[in-house]
């Protein structure tokens, strides 16, 4: 908690309950955007029939997909999660799920 005395931050610990919430959001989350890939991927994108939007929203879908699965991970282990206090990212002017206002133990930000 050294960065927090330096930064003057308040961080809470993440309750199971919120962090199955978060889970379950981003599972919904992850079914939105793959149902809209699967129409998309069902007809047959590839570089040869397909302009340049459909091949960038294509690979954007892919990119959100592996990062929804990449946060949920990171949200199903064991370990621990901080969040930044909401009176102090109401203060640093972002919302508490904002980037950069969780940490999963040592692991690192999520």
């Amino acid at each position: 908690m050294e960065e927090e005395a330096a930064s003057g931050v308040r961080m809470r610990e993440l309750t199971s309950g919120e962090r199955e919430e978060l889970i379950e959001a981003l599972k919904q989350k992850w079914d939105q955007v793959n149902m809209a890939y699967q129409k998309t991927t069902f007809k047959n994108i590839s570089t040869s029939n397909s302009t340049i939007g459909e091949i960038r929203w294509k690979e954007n879908c892919e990119k959100q997909l592996a990062q929804i699965e990449k946060d949920i991970a990171r949200l199903s282990v064991k370990a621990p999660i901080f969040v930044v206090d909401d009176e102090d990212a109401a203060a640093m002017g972002m919302s508490a799920s904002g980037a950069g206002g969780v940490t999963a133990g040592r692991s690192g930000r999520l």
